[in-house]
């Protein structure tokens, strides 16, 4: 948001609904990861996976074209949400959606963790049934 070329930075409010939406998201049949990273941790006997929403893709090695594309993808749907909702990338330090995989393929849970650069901090969990949810994963 501009006013008078004086650049406000995205409220507590707008970040908590881009971490809403981009949890929804990331839990739906829209987001392409599924079943692909659920597959990968359950042949490495983990039961959840993290994507950095901004920064370095660290998700999926060169090899792994379907969720290196699917995580490319989330990540563009993270930047769209969070333009629509009057923020920049400039705003965050940090953002990270944690999945958790407890039933197979597809993802029990989704948390979209997101710090700006002000120090504010928003923290949203969703289940795959759309709900308010909880991962432990994201307490270590």
């Amino acid at each position: 948001a501009v006013s008078d070329n004086i650049y406000v930075m995205i409220s507590t409010k707008r970040l908590r609904s881009v971490a809403q939406s981009t949890a929804h998201h990331a839990v739906s049949g829209l987001c392409y990861l599924h079943p692909h990273l659920g597959d990968r941790c359950r042949k490495n006997g983990t039961t959840w996976e993290c994507v950095l929403l901004i920064g370095e893709n660290v998700v999926a090695p060169s090899n792994d074209g379907p969720i290196s594309l699917a995580t490319d993808a989330l990540r563009g749907k993270f930047d769209e949400i969070l333009q629509s909702e009057g923020g920049q990338q400039s705003d965050i330090s940090t953002a990270v959606a944690f999945f958790e995989f407890n039933r197979g393929s597809w993802p029990s849970a989704c948390a979209v963790k997101i710090s700006t650069e002000s120090g504010s901090e928003v923290e949203v969990a969703v289940g795959s049934d759309g709900r308010s949810a909880e991962i432990l994963s994201t307490r270590k």
